[in-house]
């Protein structure tokens, strides 16, 4: 939850009603039960052993890297370890947590590395990302010096990954809530940026989403929208009528002319092209953490498309600025 400094920006009932729906229906269940008792088990040995956590060292680069190897306790790193396997798959990162290499499915940096040189208003700034997954870019953008950094996504697996680490971590800047990006109405101009990578093709009508993310940011705030897309400027997109490279749930993948007219229409201005690649197999593949179908699954490696005959991913993102 929101710390009550930031609950000025909030239709504070409503946040409060739609967080408690979200953990009872996601978080909370019979089906997570084993690994709550699993973190108390681990919370009671972190206070027999706080004493090989009172220095732990944090490396936001990357990798993201959290304690180093062997100092953790063999009891507690035992633990720790079943807990890490536990959460398969991991789907963004990669991370290091006192030396477990986590080599996640998507090399999150290397998108990191795309859409940074866009980013303007980090030191200081209040931050969201909307559909965090496991925090991998909020604990990037701590290297940035924000004032807070929230994230939000109805991913259970995501919410337990990134709670994981927090609960080492214990940085304040941080919070995240398994939230929809729906619930923004919620939020009043909390936000001087707000990241939003691989949602808008979920929604059913993404001039409401534009308008939810548009609530939550003040004036001037800064968008960064990423999404897959289609080559192009001219006004289309395609509507898969059952799955996109084995996805489930796509409604709309926007050419890119014309997801700056949907930006355009929702009111953004200053309107940038950030960012424009494929997807390959040294960005999205299956590891030992992510041990199932991944990219090189979903493509037809004889014409290079998805395996349903429709174009291969490109993934194009967008810088735009609130202009009320």
């Amino acid at each position: 939850m929101l710390d009550s400094q930031y609950w000025g920006y909030l239709d504070l009932d409503s946040y409060k009603r739609h967080l408690d729906e979200q953990h009872r229906s996601l978080i909370d269940t019979e089906y997570w039960r084993s690994h709550r008792e699993r973190m108390q088990q681990l919370d009671a040995l972190c206070r027999q052993y706080a004493e090989c956590l009172t220095d732990l060292s944090f490396d936001p680069s990357a990798v993201v890297s959290l304690g180093k190897k062997d100092q953790l306790p063999s009891e507690l790193f035992t633990l720790f370890s079943t807990i890490v396997m536990d959460l398969i798959p991991w789907r963004k990162g990669p991370f290091n947590l006192f030396g477990i290499e986590i080599d996640t499915e998507w090399r999150s940096d290397k998108k990191w590395d795309r859409i940074r040189p866009a980013l303007n208003y980090l030191k200081g700034a209040r931050i969201a990302d909307v559909g965090c997954s496991n925090g991998y870019y909020m604990l990037r953008l701590l290297k940035e010096e924000p004032r807070l950094v929230y994230g939000i996504d109805p991913s259970s697996r995501g919410y337990y990954q990134f709670q994981l680490i927090q609960h080492f971590l214990r940085d304040q800047r941080v919070c995240f809530d398994p939230l929809g990006v729906e619930h923004l109405t919620s939020f009043k101009g909390l936000f001087d940026v707000v990241l939003c990578m691989g949602v808008i093709y979920h929604r059913r009508d993404p001039y409401q989403m534009l308008d939810q993310l548009k609530q939550s940011m003040r004036k001037g705030g800064q968008l960064i929208l990423e999404t897959l897309a289609l080559e192009g400027d001219s006004p289309y997109c395609l509507c898969p009528p059952d799955r996109y490279a084995k996805m489930r749930n796509v409604w709309f993948i926007p050419s890119e002319g014309t997801l700056f007219t949907w930006l355009k229409k929702s009111g953004f201005g200053e309107i940038e092209k950030v960012s424009e690649e494929y997807v390959t197999s040294d960005e999205q593949r299956k590891t030992s953490f992510a041990p199932y179908e991944s990219l090189d699954d979903f493509l037809d490696p004889a014409t290079g498309g998805t395996i349903e005959g429709f174009p291969p991913p490109l993934r194009i993102a967008f810088s735009a600025i609130k202009k009320s």
